[in-house]
């Protein structure tokens, strides 16, 4: 899509610096015609305008705090840009001045309002970034959604980052791995070359769910079931450490939250292609627009498709992907969203070379491929959701999210060196085995986000419940050896095995969770957040591993499990806050004790002190915070 072209603030800052400065309302008349759509729920006013400048591309300049503690109730539909503007300022005592066709002031009204601006020397902001950073052009925004609803980043207490679609652009970041390796505190865990088998990892501990638009996914040591092309992502989120009031059961490190591109109101057209060593290529088409002359329908279809080699011999990956949106307006307050997407990971992996006994590594070329040249690894990913997202009357939100995720493996066949090397003649063995994979998924998540008026002052009760179900199934055979010299690769010819795959293991788990998050605003410059949440988990395991000597069946119950959140974020300036935090969060085991009774839940649990920094200029978020605690 087309860049919003950023106009620095500099030059006005100065004139307002050496006096006052009126300037008429005015702009041209085609920019005032044309109409544009916008669908702005009520919000904080400071986000509404960020939303007014990535559809418009209109510069809103403004005094912060003029905006700070205002809401506006919002825009749907299709307007000129200085009527949905006026919409937006509704109730806010600000009026609007226009610079020029695409920079406007805010001021407040005087009782002799001539719609003119008439301020002293002032500090400027822009106001441009919200949660949405496709069309920004910016390495940051200026709020997340990975804990329910838009906040901005320095209210949030905890360590956070966001990965931009601008970054993941210039970047050239196309899967979840490549851009978790530009995160804070995340490492990633290669399983082969020429595949995106791969663990993601957050302070050490393994990313045991991924959620997608607020709604989690849990996945398994070694799944794949996170990696869709990124093309069809805004951002990447990250929040480091528990997450366990609105992710339930899973591991303390941290959680990811993916948000997928929104269907536009304005018709989009935009392609990528590139090509990299080890004739590495990737291509995108991208269309998003209205479908009829209301705007009230819109879509979105995006596809992808990516070839590699590898600096291994034989090892390769080819990916092709497509995603697909459609969005309608029941009403201007109400948006129904549907789509789905599938994505093909056809990949020859080569799992590295062996080593003497002594430790000491071979003198061969890294490109030696000593696996056999059949590996391959098969996955089919499908993907459909539904959304209802409803803007209530009060300036709160509801919002329901169902998400159906189906990640098969239906060929998994491959050998890799399991002995040690022979010195001076380069003889050892390669293991060959043939696995079977396929998760499904099912996740449900509503909430209702309220503003609370009381006691003078202005407060948000956050309210939702959650599903998550998952059902998997993991199976594998083989384990014959086949004698290999890695001195001579091209003579090894393992023959192709057809294993029966009878050993593994079964599960189905269901989890249910009530939730509930205050903001409450003690003073002008002080934020106490309380909440928690009740979990139900069930799961009925089955192991039949002679790998891990694993024979066992279990079954898990937590019943009404408390999960609390408390904080404190004090701001200090517009841009600076401190905050400090508690959270926690388990994880349920499905291993039992000598008594063959199930293990009790790992416990995990955070306090964290911190500073969030949001400076004004085109970088990332200046972010300190603390380590968890377990």
């Amino acid at each position: 899509m087309n860049s919003i072209a950023t106009r620095t603030a500099l030059g006005l800052a100065v004139a307002l610096a050496y006096g006052t400065l009126a300037v008429p309302l005015h702009a041209s008349a085609a920019t005032q015609a044309q109409a544009y759509r916008f669908e702005i729920p009520a919000q904080p006013l400071d986000s509404a305008l960020a939303a007014f400048s990535a559809v418009t591309r209109i510069q809103v300049l403004v005094p912060g705090e003029f905006t700070q503690g205002l809401r506006s109730s919002g825009v749907n539909g299709s307007y000129p840009q200085d009527q949905a503007l006026g919409r937006l300022l509704q109730g806010t005592g600000l009026s609007a001045s226009y610079i020029d066709g695409d920079s406007v002031t805010l001021q407040r009204r005087g009782k002799d309002d001539d719609s003119s601006l008439q301020l002293g020397a002032i500090k400027i902001d822009s106001r441009q970034l919200g949660a949405t950073t496709e069309n920004s052009g910016s390495y940051t925004t200026g709020a997340l959604t990975i804990g329910k609803g838009e906040q901005k980043l320095k209210d949030i207490p905890q360590s956070v980052s966001v990965v931009t679609r601008q970054r993941l652009d210039d970047q050239n970041m196309n899967s979840l791995q490549d851009a978790m390796r530009q995160v804070t505190g995340a490492t990633i865990k290669s399983y082969n070359a020429g595949s995106n088998l791969n663990d993601v990892y957050i302070r050490g501990f393994l990313v045991d769910q991924v959620q997608v638009d607020g709604v989690s996914q849990r996945t398994g040591q070694g799944d794949m079931a996170t990696s869709f092309d990124l093309a069809m992502f805004d951002r990447v989120e990250v929040l480091r450490g528990p997450s366990g009031l609105y992710q339930g059961a899973g591991e303390p490190g941290g959680t990811i939250n993916l948000v997928r591109k929104r269907a536009l109101g304005q018709f989009g057209l935009s392609g990528e292609l590139s090509a990299g060593s080890w004739d590495r290529y990737h291509s995108t088409v991208d269309i998003t627009g209205p479908l009829n002359d209301q705007g009230n329908l819109r879509g979105r279809f995006v596809t992808a498709y990516e070839n590699n080699q590898s600096f291994v011999d034989y090892a390769q990956n080819e990916r092709p992907m497509v995603y697909g949106r459609l969005e309608y307006d029941i009403t201007p307050a109400t948006t129904l969203s549907l789509g789905g997407a599938y994505q093909r990971n056809n990949s020859t992996p080569a799992f590295g070379l062996p080593a003497y006994a002594s430790g000491k590594l071979l003198d061969v070329s890294r490109s030696t491929f000593v696996d056999a040249k059949w590996n391959e690894l098969d996955e089919r990913l499908w993907e459909s959701f539904f959304e209802v997202d409803h803007t209530l009357d009060n300036g709160g939100q509801f919002k329901t999210s169902l998400t159906y995720r189906d990640a098969e493996t239906p060929t998994r066949n491959f050998t890799w060196t399991d002995d040690a090397v022979t010195e001076g003649t380069g003889d050892s063995y390669a293991i060959a085995y043939s696995y079977y994979t396929h998760i499904k998924s099912v996740g449900v998540d509503s909430f209702v986000t309220l503003p609370v008026e009381a006691f003078g002052r202005s407060h948000e009760l956050t309210v939702g419940a959650e599903y998550q179900h998952l059902d998997k199934t993991f199976t594998y055979g083989g384990g014959d050896y086949f004698p290999i010299n890695v001195f001579d690769p091209g003579s090894i010819d393992i023959p192709k095995q057809d294993y029966d795959m009878p050993n593994g293991n079964w599960s189905k788990s269901n989890q249910y969770g009530a939730y509930a998050r205050a903001k409450i605003s003690a003073t002008d410059w002080l934020d106490v957040i309380a909440g928690g949440r009740l979990t139900w988990f069930d799961s009925d395991a089955r192991n039949a591993n002679p790998f891990f000597n694993q024979f066992n069946s279990t079954n898990t119950n937590i019943d009404h499990k408390f999960i609390p959140y408390a904080a404190l974020v004090a701001k200090l300036t517009p841009e600076l806050s401190a905050y400090a935090s508690y959270t926690s969060i388990f994880k349920p085991q499905t291993e039992v004790d000598a008594d063959g009774v199930p293990i009790d839940p790992r416990k995990g649990k955070q306090y964290e002190p911190g500073a969030q920094a949001r400076v004004f200029r085109r970088s990332p978020e200046r972010q300190y915070g603390g380590v968890p605690h377990l």
